[in-house]
């Protein structure tokens, strides 16, 4: 089996929640996608909401790409995780984080 590169300008991916089966959920999703793209690039799960609070996250699940949200309250898609990977891998800066649609904030994307 050929070893998974790392992708050298992405330091962390963070999941950050409190452990609910939303953000478990978002952890398998973003550990799938990039098991399945084939790349290697560390995934952690956080539970802190000091954390949370430093990254100006308001609803969870979120995905944080070194320090930056990029999803937050709501799951990401494959599709999502794909898009967010396609970024990473042609070193183009991240979107801001969006929430509409998710049922996550009462503004439905409106603070995003």
């Amino acid at each position: 089996m050929t070893p998974i590169p790392p992708v050298p300008s992405v330091r962390l991916i963070e999941v950050l929640g409190p452990g609910c089966a939303k953000c478990q959920e978002t952890y398998r999703v973003v550990c799938t996608v990039l098991e399945a793209v084939g790349v290697s690039i560390p995934v952690e799960k956080v539970e802190s909401y000091e954390r949370m609070t430093a990254l100006g996250i308001l609803s969870t699940p979120a995905v944080a790409v070194d320090g930056q949200v990029v999803v937050s309250g709501r799951i990401p898609t494959k599709d999502d995780i794909q898009a967010i990977l396609a970024l990473i891998l042609k070193n183009t800066p991240m979107p801001a984080a969006t929430t509409e649609g998710s049922g996550g904030c009462s503004c439905k994307g409106g603070c995003a």
